[in-house]
């Protein structure tokens, strides 16, 4: 296994496993993306778990901060396709990720919104085009990672309340393996959302 990322540094001592190998990449920068795809060679999978949100009301949004956004997650997994889908071994897949906010709309989450609603059009078009390699995209909901450790009780409350009737997701439920798992090894799917809310999962069928 590959994973990687700008500090290459970081996911080796995050990953610390004889198994997996660090790269640096920017999916900003085509160049990084071919050179990556170069340096790697032949893969059975592509996972893209790419962001940069671009959060606020429509009053405070910034257009750097959205176009990095956009750039990031649409622009910057779309280049990736371009680059590994002719290196993908027979039987392979790409898996993007979407987010709950493509469709649950929250003020102050537009350009979270617009971004990750745009993924779930690039998976299908992607899949269209690449078939029969299976293109597929992941749609977490509230995840309660480190991002929430600076917000108080209440404020995680009114996040979490929009969204889903649950508990939100915890990182080892919707990063171990069997989750990914599940759009990985969907052969009989060319283009879905998996959908997560809480820990459970979904599946979402995308029309071409």
């Amino acid at each position: 296994m590959v994973v990687a990322g700008r500090d290459a540094a970081a996911l080796a001592e995050a990953y610390d496993d004889d198994g997996i190998a660090a790269e640096t990449v920017d999916v900003t920068d085509d160049a990084s993306i071919a050179g990556l795809a170069d340096r790697v060679g032949r893969v059975d999978h592509l996972v893209s778990t790419v962001s940069a949100r671009a959060r606020g009301n429509l009053a405070d949004l910034d257009r750097a901060k959205l176009r990095l956004s956009f750039d990031t997650k649409v622009i910057g997994p779309a280049m990736l396709a371009k680059h590994f889908a002719p290196r993908l071994n027979k039987g392979g897949s790409i898996v993007l990720f979407s987010g709950v906010n493509a469709f649950k709309i929250n003020v102050g989450y537009l350009g979270v919104a617009v971004t990750n609603g745009a993924v779930d059009f690039l998976t299908r078009s992607l899949a269209v085009e690449l078939a029969p390699i299976r293109v597929n995209a992941v749609s977490p909901g509230v995840i309660d990672t480190g991002a929430w450790d600076s917000l108080r009780r209440k404020r995680q409350a009114r996040l979490l309340h929009p969204h889903q009737r649950h508990q939100s997701g915890e990182t080892n439920r919707h990063g171990r393996r069997r989750g990914w798992g599940s759009a990985v090894r969907a052969h009989q799917l060319i283009h879905d959302r998996y959908d997560t809310e809480g820990g459970r999962w979904r599946t979402t069928h995308l029309t071409a």
